[in-house]
Formats: C-alpha cells, sequence, structure tokens
C-alpha cells in the first residue's frame, strides 16, 4: 500500500479490532501530519492569490467602467446632447452607470 490514506485506515483499523501492529506503523502518522501541514500551506498560498486576483479585478472593473463613462460623455458631446451618455452606455450594453458591476 502506498497511500497514506490506505495506510491510516489500515492501522486504524488493525488498532480498533486489537490487532497486533509495530511501532514503525506510526511512521505513516507522522508523514499524514507532514502531508496535512503541506497541504495547508499550499491552501493558504492559494487563498492569498486568490484574494489578490479578486482585488485586482475588481480595481480593473472600476477602470474599465470610468474610462466607459469618458467614451459616453465624449459620445454626448460629439451627438450635440441629442443622446444622453447613460442612452449610450445602454445602446452599448455597458452597464458603466450601476454600482459594483460584473460584466
Amino acid at each position: 500500500m502506498n497511500d497514506i490514506i490506505e495506510r491510516l485506515a489500515e492501522l486504524s483499523d488493525l488498532m480498533m479490532n486489537d490487532q497486533p501492529y509495530n511501532d514503525s506503523d506510526f511512521t505513516d502518522i507522522d508523514e499524514a501530519i507532514c502531508e496535512i501541514r503541506r497541504l495547508r500551506e499550499e491552501r493558504e498560498t492559494y487563498f492569498n492569490a486568490h484574494d489578490a486576483l479578486l482585488a485586482q479585478t475588481i480595481e480593473l472593473r472600476s477602470q474599465r467602467d470610468e474610462a466607459r463613462r469618458e467614451v459616453c460623455d465624449l459620445k454626448t458631446f460629439n451627438f450635440e446632447n441629442t443622446i444622453s451618455a447613460y442612452r449610450y452606455a445602454d445602446l452599448r450594453k455597458w452597464d458603466c452607470y450601476k454600482e459594483n458591476t460584473n460584466g
């Protein structure tokens, strides 16, 4: 058996059924502890990367929406105010005038 989970399950069965086991079997527990620690650290790294990307995404959307609003304002000026900036954004299917846009 190579998988740590299978080895620990086998050790647990031996212990629960009062069957003989070797002290060397407990090295599997040490290995499992190390693996759990490694996975927790890896998980934390992924969570931190996710949080950083989420913050960057929010910032980039904010910048995108600001740029879209500027385009709408300029187009409104070019249309000699015959169309509002909000209407132009709606025609482009932009939601840059809504709070907390996701698209």
